[in-house]
């Protein structure tokens, strides 16, 4: 299995380090959008700049019904390979047109929303090539049933970390030093690179043209015009209209409602969907997070010793000074907090979340699903209780707070893998990618419901209230603490909850209790 490994390791690598959200154009994207005219960029304000990066974001809100595309339409006999081949060559070509042409605020928009498509497609057209290749490997091999996903897996999201890891470095130099079109440079490479390794490792048997299968392919296809064209009108639609809070619970809706009427979604997953929902539905956001740890005016003395500094914030100024990610100015006094938040937190989860993926790899392959789900739930209830030190004990320290955006990259990461191994194993054949993609789907629908509005709201109706119980002015925020602790307890009462689903699905069958082979380690 390891060829098969690297393959995956490879492919969200790429996929990671060739998305401008998370790869080498980052931070040279944003800094061309916000850079003014006259210094070589677009002059964005910062809510003209979001909403640029927002309707690039298209392939991700449409991906889920792209595994209808690759399960019934095979290219070259292949519903595979052929498409990854052809998706990542197209997604190369594309960042080279961004770098040859993507001086305009029309051009760039055009070029990042096909890349970022592009992108998408070859993510779900992964998923169901491993899917599609664990199952294989356990019958011919007799391996117990969802024990080849878990290596895979471990693979690809170890790829993607540390992906990330370098990318947040990688990006931060080229912005600095270089321009937009060296970032659409580098990135375009990494995909025509993958190209070749597709080709040589992938072994893939054709499939015979079903005209049955390929009418539902061409169906898709008008499905996904349709909802893309929506799913932008949806974002174009005032700020005042009444909807517009609620566009992307809408958008996520409209991609589940298509997939339930063109995919058979067997009974029996009816639980193991309604878990992966639940699992990612946390209410505990980080956006809340960063609110709470950010702003002065929310948490004047964490500020305040970060923008001081100590021995392990100095060490982060020379090391992001080492590497040139940013100058002088941005290196000294509160300016630092920004850089803080925005490159030394996230490159610290990143890496433990690397960590994670390798120990999950190493030692937790033949964990039963049953103990793997209840540990994870234990390790979050307790990262997550930690983060209730900040407003019980009013803890105002960045070393503390990065050891615990450490210690959640890790488990997070270890959590991410079991639930969703557990949805590869419940993936029946045949359509691997559409089902999988499902599941994917309603996790993504729980993180938007849950993360992003659920616990943004809750922290900010609590936190806005002032003492005498009226709404406060917008903006100011007279109880941060009380809406940190708010939102860590609801957390922790929805982990409660996960974890009585799990007792349940337990109870009926749906989660094994006993020990996998533990002879099989990959």
């Amino acid at each position: 299995m390891r060829p098969w490994s690297l393959l995956f390791f490879l492919i969200y690598a790429v996929q990671k380090t060739a998305n401008h959200f998370e790869g080498i154009a980052k931070y040279p994207v944003r800094k061309f959008l916000k850079a003014p005219e006259a210094e070589g960029g677009l002059g964005l304000t910062p809510e003209k700049a979001g909403a640029f990066l927002t309707d690039t974001a298209l392939g991700w809100y449409i991906k889920a019904l792209f595994g209808l595309l690759t399960d019934n339409l095979p290219l070259f006999g292949y519903r595979r390979k052929s498409w990854l081949i052809i998706s990542s060559l197209l997604c190369g070509l594309a960042w080279f047109w961004v770098a040859m042409n993507g001086t305009t605020v029309q051009t760039l928009l055009v070029g990042l929303v096909i890349v970022n498509v592009l992108i998408a497609f070859s993510d779900v057209v992964c998923d169901g090539l491993m899917v599609e290749t664990a199952q294989r490997f356990e019958h011919v091999y007799g391996l117990p049933e969802g024990t080849a996903n878990r290596p895979l897996q471990a693979a690809q999201w170890s790829g993607a970390m540390i992906a990330v890891f370098v990318a947040s470095i990688g990006g931060g130099i080229i912005a600095q030093f270089f321009t937009l079109r060296t970032a659409a440079m580098v990135s375009g490479i990494a995909p025509l690179l993958l190209t070749i390794a597709v080709a040589v490792i992938v072994k893939e048997d054709k499939v015979a043209w079903d005209w049955r299968r390929a009418n539902k392919g061409w169906v898709t296809i008008g499905v996904i015009v349709a909802v893309a064209y929506a799913i932008l009108w949806l974002k174009d639609m005032a700020v005042g209209n009444p909807f517009k809070p609620f566009e992307p619970i809408i958008s996520a809706l409209l991609i589940i409602g298509c997939l339930l009427a063109m995919v058979r979604i067997p009974r029996s997953l009816t639980a193991p969907v309604i878990l992966v929902f639940l699992w990612q539905a946390t209410p505990f956001d980080t956006n809340a997070q960063f609110v709470y740890h950010y702003f002065t005016r929310h948490n004047t003395e964490f500020v305040a010793v970060l923008a001081q500094g100590n021995t392990l914030t100095e060490v982060l100024r020379g090391v992001v000074a080492w590497f040139g990610v940013a100058d002088a100015q941005n290196m000294s006094g509160g300016a630092f907090v920004e850089l803080y938040w925005g490159s030394v937190i996230g490159t610290v989860n990143a890496l433990f979340a690397v960590i994670g993926a390798l120990f999950f790899r190493r030692y937790l392959q033949t964990i039963p699903f049953a103990r793997l789900f209840a540990a994870c739930i234990a390790a979050q209830a307790t990262v997550i209780a930690c983060f209730l030190s900040f407003s019980q004990l009013r803890i105002a320290s960045p070393d503390w707070l990065m050891g615990l955006m450490a210690a959640e990259g890790f488990v997070f990461m270890i959590a991410t893998l079991a639930v969703l191994g557990y949805a590869a194993k419940r993936t029946p054949e045949n359509n691997q990618a559409s089902i999988f993609a499902f599941f994917m789907g309603m996790y993504n629908l729980g993180q938007i419901l849950g993360r992003e509005q659920v616990g943004s709201r809750i922290y900010t109706a609590v936190a806005e209230r002032s003492v005498d119980g009226f709404v406060a002015v917008p903006g100011s925020m007279p109880q941060p603490h009380a809406g940190m602790t708010v939102t860590v307890g609801l957390a922790l009462v929805w982990l409660c909850l996960v974890y009585a689903l799990i007792h349940y699905m337990i109870r009926h069958g749906h989660i094994v209790t006993h020990a996998e082979d533990a002879q099989h380690r990959f």
